[in-house]
């Protein structure tokens, strides 16, 4: 009985991340589609699989970020994504630095 209560509680529960970015102007699409202000606090469902959040800002190249959920990060403090993008340059191999 204590098993099926523990698996629902893990499967049911939502888990938060910050995120920041660099520029402030960035933007975070969601798993959901839905996108957000950075820096904002993600509200997530546990999943086995990967979650993507996909991070941008004008005249920047957008970042993917994969998230995977762990039971043991509940033990610990929050989990935070910090990211900084890199202004847009053109396609690989035109940049003239």
């Amino acid at each position: 009985m204590s098993r099926i209560l523990l698996s629902t509680v893990v499967l049911v529960a939502c888990y938060k991340v910050d995120v920041a970015a660099d520029p402030l102007a960035a933007v975070v699409e969601l798993p959901s589609g839905s996108r957000q202000a950075v820096p904002v606090e993600v509200t997530l469902k546990p999943s086995f699989k990967a979650q993507t959040l996909v991070v941008s800002a004008g005249g920047h190249r957008d970042l993917t970020v994969r998230l995977r959920w762990s039971p043991l990060r509940w033990l610990g403090p929050r989990p935070e994504v910090e990211v900084r993008l890199v202004e847009d340059h053109g396609p690989a191999g035109t940049w003239t630095r």
